[in-house]
C-alpha cells in the first residue's frame, strides 16, 4: 500500500488536535526562526496579566480552569 501520490494521506497527525505536548516540542526547537523566536522571548518575559486578578480574590478558592 503505498500512497506516494498522496502526501497528505502519510501524514494523519494533520487531523489531530493540537496538544500542550506539541507546542512544547515546538516552543523547545532549537532551529526556531527570530521572529518566532522574539515571540516567545515576550510571551516569557511579559508579567503575569492575571496577577493582580489572583490577589484581588485571594480570599475567595479560585478552580484553576487551565
Amino acid at each position: 500500500m503505498t500512497n506516494e501520490q498522496d502526501p497528505i494521506a502519510k501524514r494523519p497527525e494533520i487531523d489531530k488536535p493540537v496538544t500542550p505536548q506539541h507546542l512544547r516540542i515546538v516552543t523547545e526547537d532549537p532551529v526556531v526562526s527570530p521572529s518566532i523566536q522574539r515571540l516567545l522571548d515576550e510571551i516569557k518575559n511579559a508579567p503575569r496579566s492575571n496577577s493582580k486578578t489572583v490577589q484581588h480574590h485571594r480570599g475567595m478558592k479560585m478552580r484553576a480552569n487551565h
